[in-house]
């Protein structure tokens, strides 16, 4: 539950854009820069949690500037993070997905196998 409400508020995010904090003018690709980089790194449970968090973010930039379309065709899908990166793709048809999440009550499909 607390997870779900992360996603809606991005950590005030919104709150704060709401109040006049304007975004700057690549947040996404900073984001995802930063998720890429994070799932380049040995992936433990906290390292998960970590990417789940700019990815979110990275979403609620394109909620805000509307450049969803355009940022989602230069993505790569190959590398860690093809999977989430598909699901955007999805997501921006209108296709209903599941939201990518720093948990799972079983193995993270980001982590490797034991």
């Amino acid at each position: 539950m607390i997870e779900q409400a992360q996603i809606l508020t991005t950590h005030n995010l919104a709150t704060l854009v709401k109040a006049g904090v304007t975004l700057g003018p690549d947040g996404a690709g900073h984001c995802f820069a930063t998720a890429r980089r994070l799932a380049g790194r040995p992936l433990d449970r906290r390292a998960v949690k970590d990417i789940a968090y700019a990815w979110r973010q990275m979403i609620f930039h394109l909620s805000v500037t509307g450049d969803a379309e355009r940022f989602v065709a230069g993505l790569p899908d190959d590398g860690p993070l093809g999977p989430a990166v598909d699901g955007l793709r999805a997501a921006v048809r209108g296709e209903q997905v599941t939201p990518f999440t720093g948990w799972s009550a079983t193995r993270h499909w980001m982590l490797p196998p034991r």
